[in-house]
């Protein structure tokens, strides 16, 4: 269900990058303007020139920052769509095998905490169980159960979700306007999750999504002491993973701040360097080698290379976090092929200790 969740994590940062950087391109074009007014003579052909190229040249920055965050999210958001209609068309042999048990209980009337029980039990296996959860708590009275709700509810709350964020992107002027600002509010994006899951589930982000989101809002700070003050207090304050998270934003995304006179006398350069060093190559190389393991059609070399890569503490990490369930048992059953190695290992060498003696 997390999984499924995350879009909702997605679109808020998909929000606040590009605020960010339209606050950035609009504090950018009046500082054009101010430079015309005070640097041109009004009416020469260079104040003309310069004059046309203010606003272009604004647009284009911002039609950039919404085609960049655009992307990220409608990609998320065709990969859960094509989810949650291949869960209708999917049938698995243990959801057949739940459906018949909870066919037997179809004509019998059933408490609401029977009801729960059963739920906690067998929700969440496959859609067509829910749905005959649902129903088996419709026939008992049951107004509300918190069983994962219908296909066209969830796909009606996920254009919604992107209909609102497309929206925000249109209103939003750098003004702190009520009518923008209520579609993305926290609040809103709430009200999305608790109708898609129909309360089956919580949404939180982790630890790196937590640290992204600060990151973010704390770069979305005009005042260049405010954001070194902010961003340097966020990695003081926070635990190791949200910490990772701000630093991995700060260094994949924003590099070019480590010079800024501000961000380095806050500590924030140095560690931004430091975490460059120790973790983010580690990181990208770990990603370079699960790449390599996709790439890899031969099931014998994709076990070699994640055989030598066990005791890699950024490649383990990197599998742990990933979605890819194959990729996961591949790695489980190089480790439990090594760990039987070294303890054969172990044996013989204490077979050949005691024949020694």
């Amino acid at each position: 269900m997390q999984k499924q969740l995350r879009i909702f994590a997605l679109a808020r940062v998909c929000a606040d990058t590009y605020e960010r950087e339209y606050n950035k391109a609009d504090k950018e074009r009046k500082d054009a303007w101010n430079d015309l007014k005070q640097n041109f003579l009004k009416g020469s052909p260079k104040f003309i020139k310069y004059r046309d190229s203010i606003e272009p040249e604004f647009q284009s920055k911002i039609q950039k920052a919404r085609e960049k965050v655009t992307a990220e999210f409608e990609a998320e958001y065709e990969e859960l769509r094509k989810t949650e209609i291949d869960r209708v068309k999917s049938i698995s042999s243990s959801s057949e095998k739940i459906m018949d048990i909870l066919g037997r209980l179809e004509n019998i009337p059933i408490s609401v905490d029977e009801f729960n029980y059963l739920a906690e039990q067998y929700g969440n296996y496959g859609y067509w169980t829910d749905r005959y959860l649902a129903s088996i708590g419709q026939k008992n009275g049951m107004q509300e159960c918190d069983i994962q709700p219908d296909i066209t509810t969830k796909l009606s709350v996920l254009e919604e979700l992107k209909s609102n964020l497309y929206g925000y992107f249109d209103k939003y002027k750098n003004d702190n306007s009520y009518s923008s600002d209520v579609l993305v509010a926290d609040v809103t994006f709430q009200r999305l999750e608790k109708r898609y899951t129909n309360n089956y589930a919580g949404i939180s982000l982790n630890g790196k999504e937590s640290g992204k989101r600060i990151a973010l809002e704390g770069l979305n700070k005009m005042d260049e002491l405010e954001r070194s003050m902010y961003l340097a207090n966020a990695l003081n304050t926070a635990t190791p993973e949200v910490q990772e998270g701000i630093l991995l934003e700060l260094v994949k995304n924003h590099q070019e701040i480590v010079d800024n006179p501000n961000i380095r006398l806050a500590g924030i350069s140095k560690a931004m360097e430091n975490f460059k060093e120790t973790e983010y190559k580690g990181m990208c190389k770990a990603e370079q080698v699960i790449k390599k393991i996709k790439g890899e059609s031969r099931e014998y070399e994709q076990k070699t290379i994640i055989y030598n890569n066990l005791e890699d503490k950024h490649f383990i990490d990197a599998v742990t976090q990933s979605e890819d369930d194959n990729l996961k048992k591949l790695v489980k059953h190089m480790r439990e092929v090594k760990k039987a190695g070294e303890e054969k290992e172990q044996r013989e060498a204490a077979q050949s200790g005691n024949m020694t003696e």
